[in-house]
């Protein structure tokens, strides 16, 4: 072993403070002030002399310890050289808190020694021995570093104070530290073994090998139970085939013949009226009304639940009415309460095509439903799937589900959740009955209590309020048949019994220890038939003997003293002489079991433990009186206790009085976890051996992969990646637990994340890493990089935490390729990476927290809940509101029922509801778990802007623009109070004193008194007040006004105007306030985020939105998240890490960024800091047809870069900053065209020299599209202005500096012609002009009426004009080269993208909602043709037939309005910036490319809207490549496509303006 020395970490233990860095807190001025010197001196002498006094209690301690350890030398030496250490503290230190940490390590120490060492060092064992010696080896160092400090001079030591000080201090943290884990692990090497434990196993291992087979055989149930999840268990959903009501392994047992039968009659009466099997049972105990749809059994511990549930559920099936059973448990998945209604969901399928097919849908339409709350699921998983069934007359009438002990689940919720959401939708749940069992727990009892909807149609039958005589009647049948059984198999086998066994007093005595519980009465036959003994007389008399006060008295705290009493004896009946060994391995076996979360087999328990095969099952076999362990040939099966109250009963040291079975959980935990980590060991990259041609699926897409991970994973093994961090939270730490983990972290934390993809539990990382890193900082430990590689793993998660739970791949193939370069998982697992995307330019550095939640909409109105881990989003138009999660996106839940549009949301101060208003005045009142309206208000006659809560939750607020405001209390809501503002209201807000202040268009703010009801105060303003916030001491007011952005701070009780913190421009507005703890105020502008100081005052940090204006910010409570909607999608990000310095430069940079923001809208900067280099935020990167050259465009310059090495070859200046994108390049990549930030004109530049051929001018609004000849010497461009226009030009070029700045519009070449070719009344959206120059599709916006009465149109519209909101006409027109207009189609809705197919044959156009049009264009062309070729031939022809253009509807899964389209390069489907679509075999045989399917062809790339990044090979379907982060998507531009690829290579601007480039050459 080896030694335990090294550098202890700055973590001071929970609740300690840390003097020096408290004092480098303190500022100056702030703090007291400083001591004169003789107070100081005054100060040191006390501080000394509490040193010595400590010291001195040490030293006495010392003695003690000394006494204890006679019999082992090496702590003697130990002890020895501590004191040395000492005395050199009490010399150099005055720091208590160092010296008080070790004596408390030293009274644990003694107390470890007193209670484990023994007086023998030759039984001693060897682990225990070994440490002792290297705690003595590394005292001894530390003592000699003390004395040579004390050897040197008294001047040296005067010079050197602090530094000597320093290192004493040091010297007796790391002792203790030392201390620490001689006491965990010598404590656990005497106790449990666990060391020699591990040697045995390495000893036999040569018989684990010779039973492979074996191992082999047991793991055939799980492998087939993961195959029947493959093949019947619905995609997306996790299934617990363990919690059904026959699953094999489950040990449940029916009742007894003749038991519980009055209790059986009363519920199958209600179940089965008719059935003829009531004629064979007694009355019933009760009447279930029939219109009742719910049973509630209750009873305490014991009494027989499980079992009389078990029946119920055999019955039930017997008869096939059983739709689903769930039987809960605390250990794994039958302990998780998300998992019941995802089992219901599935049960329910197979009763019904129609309810399958729907859910299926379902669970893939909701990838996120399993983590959802279980209203959510209900909803999604039954309710609706049950209607659909219902609808079509397939579902069953009269199933029945069965949940089990429900009070097992883990459910932290005041009221159930089960409950909730059963009430929230127990009307559209019928024709199926529940039955629920558990004890009466207060959250459970609560919700048949409060629950309205559920109490109304509910029965509750308390099971253990029975007739007492009925209750004794049943366990004397039980135990009488029992004992019956038992003495005919011990005749039958040829053994002896005394015919009267048991005599009728010693049964009466039996019967009346039960005290009715059944538990009692289950557990005392096993103890007198344990196999083990083999001698059921004897067992009885001991029983008997062990209760009638001769071994145990009874407690008077614990209602089951007889049920501790037969525990006990039946551990010492099974254990009558216990040696060392053997007590280590009873207590580890045991204490594993009752603190495990899930169960395991004695094969596993013994994989996990390190120990000997056969182990657990030769120990464990003479306990079957308490445990339950499976036949061999069972062995999957899992090991578990009968009952849950023994685990309480032997880690209860008030109930289990014996040391030799007592379990300790500390040291339990600590074992368990370091098993785990070594466990995991074994994890390596693509554990599951998976060919990696297969790694653009998912996890639910890979063949075999089911069969693959039963193989792998043994129950063990996918134990510890589950369930490490539970028990090393719950441990104590140690070295070997230190190093276990420290190996882990170095090795092994992305193989753990790739199996937690495969067993399909990604969502428990998050806690996992966050749980370790918390119990590090709370433990003093040496300095290790432990909590640093933690952290940064969970930023990874949350990062990655979508596609590392669709795909194991992704773990390599996204999260570790685009992390930060410096991320220290990254720098470990570099050989880790497979082939996939290659970043070339664009690495970033440092995590940055950034979730993307995607709603179905435009999102209106956000909030945090008060715990920030969710958010609320209402999205205009779809008359729902959603919850998130905050870390993972997932979506929590969804409520409906606002038809009119949900406007605003507000949290309540608890979080557990949520008030709404609404577009038609509406106010309503959610429960955030359950989903569930709890109330509808209506006083407002127009759309509800703002809803707020009072901080004590009495009283709520909303808000409208009828300049009313509403005050609702919330125990009465109808007696509200209307109070008239006189303005339309835009925000309303409750300070801590209980005041009402409101916000008005009007340009006032007034504070209302809510008891008088009366106006307190009017702050008066000359623009309109936007939003309002109170400071926490409700002494400040701050009103963001709406014209210009600025933010003035009142004194609220004086109305004094104290400060204007200046937005800076004309049409800024403040959206949203929030005052911070700390003297800040949290700002959201419509064009970003900023935090302002209000001592300075000036912004301290910025956050800028995309092009596109925020239309709602809401800001965590703890001041550590943003979110806001830059674009269709809600990021919540974390502010800055690095606060902008600077006051007077940082206010100057974020006016500057607002002025740009709003003169040109597709500005965006992240306001980091003023370092940032203004020059390196990118506007564009486009990249030429041949692939060979990037041109990016960032502020005051545009540069060359050669696509394959990345690097600059060239750049032109930009003093100016006009340019903003390229807009098209020529096909030969031998010209592009750059727009500038007027949108009116273009520059078209000789891509090989540099130089700028032309500067265009001429159209009076915003270009729209363009178009470059092929040969660089014309282009075509389209308008806002109306109009289509034609250049061409002579490209000869004069001499000149190619890196001049651009020429003016009087530079060296000479235009041909600039044409008008054609003009409409309205705006031109989007053009695209065919491969060979002959055909010109637009899309507009007129005005007025297309004419379609033009002689020259060949085909006439299939649509009759519609108008749209904003009063005018879509319209798709066809024009030839020269503008002429042969074809006219009307649309309901803008083109915003238009593309044709290579041959020029069809159109592909797309509109703002999302639709994609396919036209056949081939027959009017072909018309076209014929009339042009009679008319240049002067040849009389028949009037050619009308064509017809036929349209086809595509679907587009995009929520985003389409920016670019296009025809796959081989034709066989369309391709847009976000999706690709198959076309129907007719449309892609008839859009085949030119040269054939023989043609070399490009492949194709798009991003979805989840961050998939796609690549659609030619005749090919499309493959993932890899999901990319918030900060490597490109800036989400509704107005501008800025994604740009040819080839491999991939260049883009990002959101936050940063260039990427991609190669995707590897993949």
């Amino acid at each position: 072993m080896t030694s335990t020395r090294r550098p202890v970490s700055e973590h001071t233990p929970s609740g300690a403070s840390n003097p020096t860095r408290t004092a480098q807190l303190v500022a100056p001025g702030n703090g007291p002030q400083l001591q004169d010197a003789s107070g100081q001196e005054t100060h040191r002498a006390h501080k000394r002399k509490l040193v010595h006094s400590i010291v001195s209690h040490l030293l006495l301690a010392l003695q003690i310890t000394q006494e204890l350890s006679g019999s082992q030398p090496a702590l003697q030496l130990a002890t020895g050289a501590l004191i040395v250490v000492l005395k050199a503290y009490e010399k150099c230190s005055s720091n208590t808190e160092a010296i008080e940490a070790l004596r408390r390590q030293i009274e644990r120490l003694n107390t470890m020694l007193k209670n484990v060492l023994p007086t023998d060092q030759e039984r001693c064992p060897p682990a225990l021995r070994n440490r002792l010696e290297n705690f003595a080896k590394d005292l001894r160092e530390i003592a000699d570093d003390a004395r040579e400090i004390q050897s040197q001079w008294l001047i040296v030591r005067l010079t050197k104070a602090s530094e000597i000080e320093g290192k004493i201090e040091d010297s007796v943290k790391t002792i203790s530290w030392l201390i620490q884990c001689l006491i965990v692990e010598g404590t656990i090497a005497v106790e449990l073994a666990v060391h020699e434990m591990a040697e045995d196993t390495r000893q036999g291992f040569q018989n684990l090998y010779g039973r492979l087979d074996r191992v082999d055989e047991e793991l055939d149930g799980v492998r087939q139970d993961i195959s029947q999840l493959g093949t019947d268990a619905i995609p997306g959903l996790r299934y617990a085939p363990n919690a059904r009501f026959d699953y094999a392994r489950g040990g449940r047992s029916e009742c007894d013949p003749e038991t519980r039968r009055e209790v059986l009659a009363s519920l199958w009466s209600w179940l089965m009226p008719n059935d003829p099997r009531l004629e064979t049972l007694p009355d019933s105990l009760f009447t279930v009304p029939q219109g009742y749809s719910m049973l509630w059994v209750k009873a305490m511990a014991g009494a027989g639940k499980t079992t009389v549930a078990q029946t119920v559920a055999e019955w039930c099936a017997e008869a096939n009415i059983l739709g689903a059973s769930f039987f809960c448990g605390r250990d794994g998945a039958r302990s998780d309460v998300l998992r019941i209604v995802q089992n219901i969901a599935q049960d329910l399928a197979a009763h019904s095509p129609d309810f399958r097919e729907a859910l299926c849908a379902a669970a893939k339409a909701k990838p996120h439903i399993q983590t959802a709350h279980v209203s959510q699921q209900l909803k999604s998983l039954v309710v609706e799937p049950l209607h659909k069934a219902k609808t079509r007359g397939s579902f069953p009438p009269n199933l029945v589900v069965l949940i089990d002990g429900l009070d097992e689940c883990h459910d932290d919720e005041a009221t159930s959740v089960i409950l909730q959401a059963l009430s929230l939708h127990i009307a559209d749940l019928s024709p199926v009955r529940f039955i629920v069992t558990s004890r009466p727990a207060e959250n459970i009892t609560r919700g048949y209590r409060v629950l309205e909807d559920l109490k109304k149609v509910t029965f509750e039958f308390a099971l253990d309020r029975i007739p007492a005589q009925i209750a004794r009647r049943d366990i004397a049948t039980y135990m009488r048949y029992r004992l019956a059984e038992i003495k005919r198999r011990r005749l039958e086998a040829g053994f002896t019994c005394d015919p009267q066994w048991p005599s009728p007093v010693d049964f009466e005595s039996l019967v009346s220890l039960t005290d009715s519980l059944f538990i009692f009465a289950a557990t005392a036959i096993r103890f007198i038939d344990d196999p083990g003994v083999s001698d059921p007389e004897s067992q009885l008399a001991s029983l008997l003997a062990s209760t009638k006060g001769g071994k145990v008295l009874r407690s008077s705290t614990s209602p089951y003293w007889q049920l501790d009493a037969l525990y006990l004896e039946a551990l010492r009946t099974a254990f009558p002489s216990l040696s060392a060994s053997l007590r280590s391995i009873v207590k580890l076996l045991l204490g594993t079991i009752a603190v495990v979360e899930e169960q395991l087999s004695p094969a596993g328990l013994e994989a996990l433990l390190r120990l000997r095969p056969g182990t657990a099952r030769g120990t464990l076999n003479r306990l079957q009186s308490i445990i339950y362990v499976p036949p061999v040939e069972e062995e999957p099966k899992p090991t578990r206790f009968l009952h849950l109250s023994f685990p309480d009963f032997i880690t209860d040291p008030s109930r289990c009085d014996s040391p030799d079975f007592l379990v300790k959980p500390s040291l339990q935990h600590t074992v368990i976890a370091l098993r785990c980590l070594e466990a995991m060991g074994s994890l390596k990259q693509n554990f599951c051996e998976i060919d990696w041609s297969n790694d653009h699926l998912l996890n639910t897409e890979i063949p075999g992969l089911s069969e693959k991970i039963a193989e792998r994973f043994s129950p063990a093994l996918s134990y510890a990646c589950k369930y490490w961090s539970h028990h090393l939270c719950r441990a104590e730490l140690g070295e070997d637990l230190l190093r276990a983990l420290e190996n882990f972290c170095h090795c092994h934390l992305l193989h753990w994340l790739e199996a937690l993809s495969l067993l399909g539990c990604v969502d428990v990382a998050l806690n996992a890493l966050q749980s370790a890193q918390h119990y590090l900082k709370e433990h003093a430990s040496p300095t290790t990089d432990i909590p640093a590689l933690l952290n940064d793993c969970e930023c990874m998660v949350r990062t990655f935490y979508p596609p590392i739970n669709a795909s194991f791949f992704q773990v390599y193939k996204s999260a570790l390729v685009l992390s930060p370069k410096d991320s220290l998982v990254r720098r470990l697992h570099n050989e880790d990476v497979p082939r996939t995307v290659l970043v070339r330019v664009g690495d970033i550095k440092g995590w940055k927290y950034t979730v993307v939640l995607a709603p179905p909409g435009m999102v209106e109105a956000l909030d945090f809940s008060p715990d920030g881990k969710s958010i609320a989003t209402s999205t205009a138009g779809r008359g729902c509101m959603q919850i998130w999660d905050t870390q993972t996106a997932a979506e929590l839940q969804v409520c409906h029922g606002d038809t009119s549009g949900f406007s605003v949301v507000s949290f309540s101060p608890t979080g557990r509801e949520i008030l709404s208003g609404s577009r038609d005045g509406t106010v309503r009142l959610w429960d955030v778990v359950s989903g569930a309206c709890l109330g509808v208000w209506k006083r407002h006659s127009a759309q509800i802007s703002t809803v707020a809560w009072s901080t004590d939750r009495t009283l709520a607020a909303s808000g409208a623009e009828d300049g009313t405001i509403a005050l609702w209390p919330l125990d009465s809501p109808d007696e509200v109070t209307v109070l008239d503002h006189g303005g339309k209201i835009w925000n309303v807000v409750f300070a801590r004193d209980g005041s009402l202040l409101s916000a008005s268009e009007n340009g006032t703010c007034r504070i209302w008194d809510t008891l008088s009801l009366s106006t307190t105060r009017v702050l008066e303003h000359h623009s309109p007040i936007r939003a309002v916030a109170v400071s926490p001491d409700s002494r400040l007011v701050a009103c963001g006004t709406g014209i210009n952005g600025d933010i003035l701070v009142w004194k609220s009780e004086d109305g004094r105007l104290l400060q204007v913190l200046s937005g800076g421009l004309p049409g800024i507005k403040v959206i949203s306030l929030t005052f911070h703890a700390d003297a800040r105020l949290f700002a959201g502008y419509d064009i970003g985020c900023a935090q302002w100081d209000l001592a300075t005052p000036a912004i301290v940090a910025a956050l800028s939105a995309i092009p596109m204006s925020n239309r709602t910010v809401a800001f965590s409570p703890d001041g550590v998240l943003v979110a806001h909607t830059p674009g269709t999608d809600v990021a919540i990000e974390e502010w800055p890490a690095q606060s902008l310095q600077g006051t007077k430069r940082h206010t100057t940079r974020w006016k500057s960024a607002m002025t740009r923001f709003r003169q040109h809208f597709t500005e965006y900067r992240e306001l980091a800091g003023p370092s940032v280099d203004a020059r390196a935020l990118t506007y564009d990167a486009s990249i030429s047809p041949s692939g060979h050259l990037i041109i990016v465009i960032n502020e005051g310059r545009m540069q060359w870069m050669d696509a394959l090495s990345g690097q600059y070859v060239r750049t032109i200046q930009d003093d100016d900053g006009r340019l903003r994108r390229v807009v098209c390049w020529s096909p030969s990549s031998g010209f592009f065209a750059t727009g500038v930030d007027s949108w009116h004109a273009f520059h078209v530049w000789d891509a090989s020299t540099g130089r700028c051929t032309r500067v265009l001018t001429g159209h009076s609004d915003m270009v729209s599209a363009v178009s470059l000849a092929h040969d660089g010497r014309g282009m075509v461009t389209a308008s806002w202005d109306g109009t289509i226009r034609r250049f061409t030009w002579d490209w000869q070029i004069h001499s000149g500096d190619p890196n001049a700045n651009m020429p003016d519009t009087s530079s060296e070449v000479m235009i041909h012609s600039s044409e008008v070719i054609f003009r409409c009344d309205g705006q031109i959206w989007a053009m695209a002009v065919s491969s060979d120059g002959k055909w010109i599709v637009s899309a507009s916006k007129d005005n007025s009426l297309p004419d379609t009465s033009s002689a020259g149109l060949i085909a006439k519209p299939s649509k009759r004009p519609v108008k749209d909101g904003s009063g005018t006409y879509p319209t798709i027109r066809l024009h030839e080269a020269s503008g002429r207009v042969i074809w006219i189609e009307h649309h309901w809705d803008i083109m915003t993208a238009l593309g044709f197919s290579d041959d020029g044959m069809r159109i592909v156009a797309g509109n703002m909602h999302n639709q994609i049009f396919f036209y056949d264009i081939s027959a009017l062309i072909q018309t076209q043709t014929d009339v042009v070729v009679a008319t240049t031939s002067f040849t009389a022809t028949a009037q050619p037939p009308t064509p017809v253009v036929h349209e086809r509807v595509l679907i587009h899964t995009s929520k985003l309005p389409l920016r670019q389209i296009a025809f796959s390069p081989d034709g066989r489907g369309i391709i847009t910036d976000r999706t690709y679509n198959p076309l129907d075999p007719t449309l892609a045989a008839q859009s085949s490319p030119r040269g054939g399917e023989n043609a070399v062809l490009p492949a194709a790339r798009f991003i979805d809207d989840q961050g998939w990044l796609w690549r659609v090979e030619p005749y090919s379907k499309p493959r993932r490549l890899c999901w990319l982060p918030y900060t490597f998507r490109p800036v989400d531009n509704p107005w501008a496509n800025t994604w740009s690829v040819r080839g491999d290579i991939i260049p883009y601007s990002t959101a936050d303006r940063r260039l990427v480039v991609l190669d995707t050459s590897r993949c």
